[in-house]
């Protein structure tokens, strides 16, 4: 007697379990809409900035000078930021004229890159100046890069 009551406790876990695995399967397939997740923002930085450089083709011959443009706005609204400090630093190239730069009423900041002689005479090159904005915490600050392309100032 205890061996078909034994069979028949584990016949009906058996059953248990394979409708409860069902049951949980069929829980994911579902072809309802997702309902969309909620948003929270903005960003704790919210600052856009974007740069270019003017002309973006230089010759490599120590003179030629390129107009580095940074502009600062606020990333939710797009307003300018003033008053804003950015810094700039040069991968590849001459001088800055400047390092640091305020940002005016319309939000931007500039300054001049110098391009260096091109000593191995190849004619090729690149000088990347990069900006960041100066505030309360370095490790939240990400650069924005532009990069200028340099030739041999030929004959």
């Amino acid at each position: 007697m205890q061996i078909h009551q034994v069979r028949d406790r584990t016949v009906a876990g058996a059953a248990a379990l394979l409708l409860g695995a069902t049951m949980l399967a069929l829980q994911g397939c579902s072809l309802d809409p997702t309902p969309a997740p909620v948003v929270n923002g903005p960003s704790e930085t919210n600052i856009e900035l974007v740069i270019t450089a003017t002309p973006d083709l230089l010759n490599a011959d120590g003179v030629s000078k390129s107009f580095i443009n940074a502009v600062v706005r606020e990333g939710s609204t797009g307003n300018a930021l003033p008053n804003r400090l950015v810094y700039f630093v040069v991968d590849g190239g001459g001088p800055l004229s400047s390092s640091f730069v305020i940002t005016d009423g319309s939000g931007n900041a500039g300054t001049f890159v110098t391009a260096p002689t091109d000593p191995s005479g190849n004619g090729f090159g690149q000088v990347v100046v990069s900006a960041r904005t100066v505030d309360n915490d370095f490790n939240q600050q990400i650069f924005r890069s532009v990069s200028i392309e340099l030739r041999s100032p030929g004959p």
